[in-house]
C-alpha cells in the first residue's frame, strides 16, 4: 500500500506529519475545503477563547477540539510553533479552547487523526502497540461517533496534567533544547511570557507596575503566574 493510504500509515511512514495536524489532513484529503473546519467563540472572564470543529467531508461525523499530548519526535519545518501541548487551553461548558481559531482547528484536526488511526487498527490492543507513543490528544480516541457521543472526559484531571506540563517543562523544553528559539524570535522575558501563552493579549493584566516617587522616575513591578499561583518582584 502507498504510505499515503492511511493515516495509520502516514504516521508511520511520516510521522513528522503529526506536527502539524491539519497539514495532516490536507495530505489525507488534498481537495478539503476549508469550510471542514468550523469555529466557536466562547468567553471566561472577560476573554475570548476559541473551539473547534472538524467535519469528516465524507461521513460528516463531527470531531471537537482536544487537549493536545506532547509527542517524543524530532523538529520538522513545517512543525506547529510552539507545539499544541504547550498552548493555553481552557474548558468552558465542556469544551476544549484555545486563544486562536488557528490553534483549535489544529486541535480538531488532531482528535480527528487520533480516532481514525484508532479505526484503522480496529481494536485498542494493536492501537496501544503502535501507536500509543504517536497520539496527539490527552483524550482517549473512540471507535465510532456512537461511542465518541457517549465518551465522559474528566478535564479536570487533563487540565492538571496540561497546566502541570506546560508549567514546569517550557522553560527546559525551550532554553535549554532549544535556545535558538529565544534568539530568532528576538524574545525579551516579556515578549518571552506571551510566546509560551500563544499570544494571549490579555496576559498583560498579570503585571502590576506601581512608581516608588512622586516624579515618577523609580518603579517595581510584580509578575503574578496564573497557573503556579506565584508572583515574582
Amino acid at each position: 500500500n502507498d504510505s499515503l493510504d492511511t493515516l495509520s500509515s502516514m504516521a508511520k511512514s511520516h510521522p513528522h506529519l503529526l506536527l502539524s495536524p491539519i497539514e495532516m489532513v490536507d495530505r489525507f484529503f488534498p481537495k478539503l475545503s476549508r469550510e471542514q473546519y468550523t469555529t466557536q467563540v466562547l468567553e471566561i472572564s472577560g476573554n475570548e477563547y476559541y473551539t473547534a470543529t472538524f467535519i469528516h467531508p465524507e461521513t460528516y461525523e463531527k470531531f471537537s477540539s482536544g487537549i493536545g499530548r506532547e509527542l517524543k519526535l524530532e523538529s520538522h519545518k513545517g512543525r506547529l510553533i510552539p507545539p499544541l501541548h504547550l498552548s493555553h487551553v481552557e474548558v468552558i461548558d465542556g469544551k476544549v479552547c484555545y486563544t486562536s481559531a488557528s490553534r483549535a482547528s489544529h486541535a480538531a484536526a488532531a482528535r480527528f487523526i487520533d480516532c481514525m488511526i484508532l479505526r484503522e487498527c480496529q481494536n485498542r490492543e494493536k492501537y496501544d502497540a503502535d501507536f500509543a507513543n504517536l497520539r496527539l490528544c490527552l483524550e482517549d480516541p473512540y471507535m465510532d461517533e456512537a461511542q465518541g457521543n457517549s465518551q465522559v472526559v474528566n478535564y479536570d484531571d487533563l487540565l492538571k496534567s496540561h497546566h502541570k506540563h506546560k508549567g514546569f517543562k517550557f522553560w527546559t523544553n525551550i532554553c535549554l533544547d532549544k535556545p535558538h528559539l529565544l534568539l530568532r524570535c528576538r524574545l525579551t522575558l516579556r515578549n518571552f511570557l506571551h510566546y509560551k501563552y500563544d499570544g494571549f493579549a490579555s496576559f498583560l493584566d498579570a503585571y502590576d507596575t506601581k512608581s516608588l516617587d512622586d516624579n515618577n522616575e523609580w518603579f517595581t513591578s510584580t509578575f503574578s503566574h496564573s497557573i503556579l499561583n506565584e508572583a515574582f518582584d
